[in-house]
């Protein structure tokens, strides 16, 4: 489900449908309330996990292909919020 808010998306998943692994212990119901994963676009992927993994090595995963035509990774900050950041092809 996705719902616009004034040009921003919420994007909802089902975790019976979250299409990554690493993912995982933010999505399953267990951890439901905790594992809000935010996304942000960004010019370049691969600079931007090169900057994350210097200043967070913490539950970051590599930079993979997405099933929505695009690339993305999964980062944490120092207070454990969880972050994904994406580059559409262009």
């Amino acid at each position: 489900m996705v719902i616009d808010l004034n040009g921003y998306e919420l994007h909802y998943v089902l975790e019976s449908t979250e299409p990554f692994e690493e993912y995982f212990f933010a999505t399953n119901k267990n951890n439901r309330g905790m594992g809000s994963l935010i996304y942000f676009n960004t010019d370049d992927i691969n600079e931007l996990h090169s900057e994350a993994t210097k200043l967070s090595p913490n539950k970051i995963t590599n930079v993979k292909e997405n099933l929505w035509e695009g690339r993305e990774f999964l980062f944490s900050d120092p207070d454990g919020y969880l972050f994904v950041a994406y580059k559409m092809n262009e």
